[in-house]
Protein backbone atom coordinates (compact mmCIF):
# COMPACT_ATOMS: atom_id res chain seq x y z
CA UNK A 1 0.00 0.00 0.00
CA UNK A 2 1.53 3.10 -1.09
CA UNK A 3 0.49 6.40 1.07
CA UNK A 4 -1.06 9.49 -0.65
CA UNK A 5 1.06 12.77 0.09
CA UNK A 6 0.05 14.04 3.37
CA UNK A 7 -0.90 10.69 5.04
CA UNK A 8 2.16 9.89 6.49
CA UNK A 9 1.24 11.29 9.74
CA UNK A 10 -1.76 8.54 10.11
CA UNK A 11 0.06 5.54 9.37
CA UNK A 12 2.10 3.50 11.88
CA UNK A 13 5.77 2.47 10.89
CA UNK A 14 7.12 -0.57 12.62
CA UNK A 15 10.47 -2.67 12.81
CA UNK A 16 10.71 -5.71 12.71
CA UNK A 17 13.47 -8.20 13.36
CA UNK A 18 14.16 -11.32 11.57
CA UNK A 19 17.59 -13.40 12.76
CA UNK A 20 19.29 -15.51 10.21
CA UNK A 21 21.37 -18.14 11.49
CA UNK A 22 22.73 -15.99 15.23
CA UNK A 23 22.92 -12.93 13.02
CA UNK A 24 19.83 -10.62 14.09
CA UNK A 25 19.66 -8.12 11.14
CA UNK A 26 16.69 -5.04 11.71
CA UNK A 27 14.43 -4.24 8.46
CA UNK A 28 12.11 -1.05 8.04
CA UNK A 29 9.05 -1.61 7.16
CA UNK A 30 8.00 1.52 6.07
CA UNK A 31 4.91 1.79 4.47
CA UNK A 32 3.02 -1.06 6.81
CA UNK A 33 -0.50 0.21 8.22
CA UNK A 34 -1.09 -1.97 10.93
CA UNK A 35 -4.51 -1.44 12.82
CA UNK A 36 -5.55 -0.24 16.31
CA UNK A 37 -7.23 -3.62 16.50
CA UNK A 38 -4.11 -5.53 15.80
CA UNK A 39 -1.93 -2.95 18.16
CA UNK A 40 -4.36 -4.24 20.94
CA UNK A 41 -4.29 -7.80 20.58
CA UNK A 42 -0.49 -7.83 20.51
CA UNK A 43 -0.29 -6.31 23.80
CA UNK A 44 -2.67 -8.47 25.12
CA UNK A 45 -0.88 -11.50 23.95
CA UNK A 46 2.89 -9.74 25.30
CA UNK A 47 1.02 -8.62 28.71
CA UNK A 48 1.64 -10.33 31.53
CA UNK A 49 -0.83 -11.63 33.62
CA UNK A 50 -0.56 -10.94 37.19
CA UNK A 51 -2.79 -12.82 39.59
CA UNK A 52 -3.47 -12.44 43.26
CA UNK A 53 -3.08 -15.80 45.32
CA UNK A 54 -5.11 -13.86 48.14
CA UNK A 55 -8.04 -13.86 45.62
CA UNK A 56 -7.74 -17.69 45.76
CA UNK A 57 -7.98 -17.65 49.57
CA UNK A 58 -11.18 -18.89 50.78
CA UNK A 59 -10.94 -19.03 54.35
CA UNK A 60 -10.60 -14.89 54.16
CA UNK A 61 -14.14 -14.39 51.78
CA UNK A 62 -17.24 -13.50 53.94
CA UNK A 63 -19.51 -16.41 53.27
CA UNK A 64 -22.31 -15.61 54.53
CA UNK A 65 -22.94 -12.26 52.78
CA UNK A 66 -21.76 -14.52 49.53
CA UNK A 67 -24.70 -16.95 50.15
CA UNK A 68 -27.09 -14.79 51.14
CA UNK A 69 -26.15 -12.76 47.61
CA UNK A 70 -26.30 -16.37 45.74
CA UNK A 71 -30.14 -16.78 47.30
CA UNK A 72 -31.36 -13.55 46.36
CA UNK A 73 -30.13 -13.95 42.81
CA UNK A 74 -31.09 -17.63 42.45
CA UNK A 75 -34.78 -16.55 44.06
CA UNK A 76 -36.21 -16.31 40.23
CA UNK A 77 -35.13 -19.45 39.14
CA UNK A 78 -38.13 -21.57 39.32
CA UNK A 79 -39.81 -18.77 36.65
CA UNK A 80 -36.76 -18.85 34.13
CA UNK A 81 -36.67 -22.59 34.06
CA UNK A 82 -40.68 -22.78 32.90
CA UNK A 83 -39.91 -19.73 30.76
CA UNK A 84 -37.32 -22.03 28.93
CA UNK A 85 -38.95 -25.37 29.18
CA UNK A 86 -41.86 -23.52 27.22
CA UNK A 87 -39.36 -22.07 24.48
CA UNK A 88 -37.74 -25.83 24.26
CA UNK A 89 -41.17 -26.99 23.71
CA UNK A 90 -42.06 -24.51 20.91
CA UNK A 91 -38.97 -25.16 19.22
CA UNK A 92 -39.56 -28.92 19.60
CA UNK A 93 -42.97 -28.42 18.06
CA UNK A 94 -41.42 -26.45 14.98
CA UNK A 95 -38.62 -29.11 14.57
CA UNK A 96 -41.51 -32.17 14.20
CA UNK A 97 -43.56 -29.55 11.97
CA UNK A 98 -41.08 -29.43 9.51
CA UNK A 99 -40.08 -32.78 9.52
CA UNK A 100 -43.46 -33.26 8.86
CA UNK A 101 -44.29 -31.15 6.37
CA UNK A 102 -40.90 -32.78 4.46
CA UNK A 103 -42.35 -36.12 5.14
CA UNK A 104 -45.57 -35.45 3.76
CA UNK A 105 -44.81 -32.62 0.57
CA UNK A 106 -43.08 -32.98 -2.34
CA UNK A 107 -40.56 -30.02 -2.17
CA UNK A 108 -38.61 -28.46 -5.01
CA UNK A 109 -34.74 -27.79 -4.20
CA UNK A 110 -34.85 -24.29 -3.04
CA UNK A 111 -37.56 -25.02 -0.48
CA UNK A 112 -35.76 -27.82 0.47
CA UNK A 113 -32.55 -25.96 1.11
CA UNK A 114 -34.63 -23.10 3.18
CA UNK A 115 -36.37 -25.52 4.82
CA UNK A 116 -32.28 -27.73 5.79
CA UNK A 117 -31.27 -23.79 7.09
CA UNK A 118 -34.50 -23.85 9.23
CA UNK A 119 -33.91 -26.92 10.69
CA UNK A 120 -30.69 -26.10 11.17
CA UNK A 121 -31.38 -23.12 13.30
CA UNK A 122 -34.06 -24.54 15.01
CA UNK A 123 -31.66 -27.12 16.29
CA UNK A 124 -28.88 -24.19 17.33
CA UNK A 125 -32.08 -22.87 19.69
CA UNK A 126 -32.85 -25.81 21.12
CA UNK A 127 -29.12 -26.90 21.76
CA UNK A 128 -29.10 -23.01 23.28
CA UNK A 129 -32.00 -23.50 25.31
CA UNK A 130 -30.68 -27.00 26.59
CA UNK A 131 -27.85 -25.57 27.91
CA UNK A 132 -29.33 -23.13 29.90
CA UNK A 133 -31.29 -25.27 30.94
CA UNK A 134 -28.67 -27.46 32.41
CA UNK A 135 -27.12 -24.36 34.13
CA UNK A 136 -30.68 -23.64 35.48
CA UNK A 137 -30.27 -27.25 37.19
CA UNK A 138 -26.79 -26.74 38.20
CA UNK A 139 -28.30 -23.36 40.28
CA UNK A 140 -31.08 -25.19 41.22
CA UNK A 141 -29.22 -27.60 43.23
CA UNK A 142 -27.04 -25.15 44.63
CA UNK A 143 -29.72 -23.22 45.93
CA UNK A 144 -31.05 -26.16 47.79
CA UNK A 145 -27.76 -26.57 49.20
CA UNK A 146 -27.48 -22.55 50.05
CA UNK A 147 -30.83 -23.41 51.94
CA UNK A 148 -29.70 -26.16 53.42
CA UNK A 149 -26.18 -24.34 54.62
CA UNK A 150 -28.70 -21.30 55.99
CA UNK A 151 -30.84 -24.22 58.15
CA UNK A 152 -27.62 -25.64 59.56
CA UNK A 153 -26.81 -21.90 60.60
CA UNK A 154 -29.48 -21.29 62.02
CA UNK A 155 -29.80 -24.04 63.86
CA UNK A 156 -26.45 -23.84 65.12
CA UNK A 157 -27.27 -20.08 66.18
CA UNK A 158 -30.09 -21.85 68.24
CA UNK A 159 -28.00 -24.27 69.68
CA UNK A 160 -25.61 -21.95 70.87
CA UNK A 161 -28.69 -19.43 71.84
CA UNK A 162 -29.63 -22.89 74.32
CA UNK A 163 -26.75 -23.70 75.77
CA UNK A 164 -25.91 -19.96 77.39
Amino acid sequence: MIPVEGENESLDYEKTEVQYSGNEETYDFVQEDISLAKKLTRDEVHCSITKNPSSYDLSEMDWEEYLTHFAYEASNLTDYKDELTKKQSEVDQKICDVLHYIGLCETDDNEATDLVELLRVCGENRREIKDELFENSNMHKAKANTNTTNEVNENRRNLTVCML
